[in-house]
C-alpha cells in the first residue's frame, strides 16, 4: 500500500510539475548556446507526462509481479535493466540535453533521432514493457485487452507490418521523409509538426526492432538483411551529408558559430555520425544476431536442435 500511495503522488506531482515548467522547454523559441545546456531541458508535459507515467505504471506492476513469483522471475532483471536504460534514452533524446541542443545544432538533432530510433526503441522492444504495465489494471481490462490483442483481423494487418521488409520499408520511408531540408525546416519552426517527427520516428523504431528482435524462426535471415539494408541506408546518406560541397539544412542558420562551428561543419559532423555511430549500432545487432544463429541452428547437434523446437509445444 505504502509504494502504491507513493507511485500515485510521483504520478500527481509530475501531472503539476510539468506544465508548470513548461516554459523552460525548447518551444520557448530560444536556441540554446554552450553555456545555457545544464538548464536547457525540455520540459513539455506532452512528453514528460507520458514518460513519467508509462514508468510510474511498470514499476507498480513489476511490483507486483516480484511480489508474487518473486524477483528476477515473470520479469527478468534483464529486461528490467533493458526497460530502466531505454526510459533513460528517451529521456536523454527528449527531455535532455539532445532535444535543446538540437535546435542549434544540426548534428545534435541527428544524435536525437539516432538515440530515439536506434538506442531507445531496442532496448524498450527487448524489454517489453507492456505486459509488466497492464498487471496495474483490473483483471476484466486486462481479459479486454488480451481479447483485443487476439482479434484476428488486426493480428493479421499486426503480422504483416512486423514482417522484416515491411518495417524496413516503414522505417527508411520515415527517415527519408524527416531528412528532406522542407520537413526538417518545418519542424524546427513548428512545435506540432517537431513532436509529430519525434513520434513517428520513434514509432517506426520499435516497428522496426520488432520485427528484428522478435523474429520468427524462419525469419531470422529476413530480419539480419533488413538490419544490413538498414546500416547501408544509413551510412549512403551520412556520406552524402559529409561530403557535400554546400549545406542543404539553411534553417539552422548562424546558430552553430556560437558552438564554433560553420553551417557546412556542423552538417559533416551530423553526417559522420550517421555513418559511424547509427551505421555501426545496425551493423553489430545484425552480427550478434547472425552468430546467436549460427550457434544455435547450425553448431547445435540435431537432437538439441529438435529438443529446444518442441519446447513451446510442450509448454503450450
Amino acid at each position: 500500500m505504502v509504494v502504491r500511495r507513493r507511485l500515485r503522488t510521483c504520478c500527481l506531482a509530475t501531472l503539476f510539475w510539468a506544465p508548470a515548467n513548461a516554459g523552460l522547454a525548447h518551444s520557448s523559441g530560444v536556441a540554446p548556446e554552450p553555456g545555457d545546456v545544464w538548464t536547457a531541458w525540455s520540459l513539455d508535459p506532452f512528453v514528460v507526462v507520458p514518460i513519467a507515467a508509462g514508468a510510474a505504471l511498470y514499476g507498480l506492476g513489476l511490483y507486483r509481479a516480484w511480489s508474487r513469483a518473486g524477483v528476477g522471475r515473470a520479469v527478468t532483471q534483464a529486461q528490467v535493466a533493458a526497460v530502466a536504460c531505454g526510459t533513460l534514452a528517451l529521456g536523454a533524446s527528449l527531455i535532455w540535453p539532445l532535444d535543446a541542443m538540437g535546435d542549434s545544432l544540426f548534428v545534435a538533432h541527428m544524435a536525437q533521432h539516432i538515440v530515439l530510433m536506434a538506442v531507445a526503441a531496442p532496448l524498450l522492444v527487448v524489454g517489453d514493457p507492456l505486459p509488466t504495465a497492464l498487471r496495474v489494471l483490473p483483471r476484466r481490462w486486462r481479459q479486454s485487452a488480451a481479447a483485443a490483442l487476439r482479434w484476428r483481423p488486426g493480428r493479421s494487418v499486426w503480422l504483416w507490418l512486423s514482417g522484416p521488409a515491411v518495417a524496413t520499408l516503414v522505417q527508411t520511408g520515415v527517415v527519408l521523409l524527416w531528412l528532406a531540408p522542407a520537413a526538417l525546416s518545418a519542424a524546427l519552426r513548428n512545435d506540432v509538426v517537431h513532436a509529430t517527427m519525434h513520434a513517428s520516428l520513434f514509432a517506426a523504431g520499435l516497428l522496426f526492432w520488432t520485427a528484428v528482435l522478435r523474429a520468427r524462426a524462419q525469419r531470422r535471415g529476413g530480419g539480419i538483411v533488413a538490419l544490413l539494408v538498414a546500416t547501408k541506408l544509413t551510412v549512403i546518406i551520412g556520406a552524402l551529408l559529409s561530403f557535400a560541397p554546400r549545406a542543404v539544412y539553411p534553417v539552422y542558420g548562424k546558430l552553430g558559430s556560437a558552438w564554433g562551428l560553420t553551417l557546412l561543419e556542423d552538417q559533416q559532423l551530423g553526417g559522420l555520425l550517421m555513418m559511424i555511430g547509427g551505421g555501426m549500432m545496425y551493423m553489430v545487432v545484425a552480427l550478434l544476431i547472425l552468430a546467436r544463429w549460427l550457434a544455435v541452428d547450425v553448431l547445435e547437434p540435431p537432437s538439441v536442435a529438435n529438443a529446444r523446437a518442441s519446447e513451446p509445444a510442450r509448454t503450450a
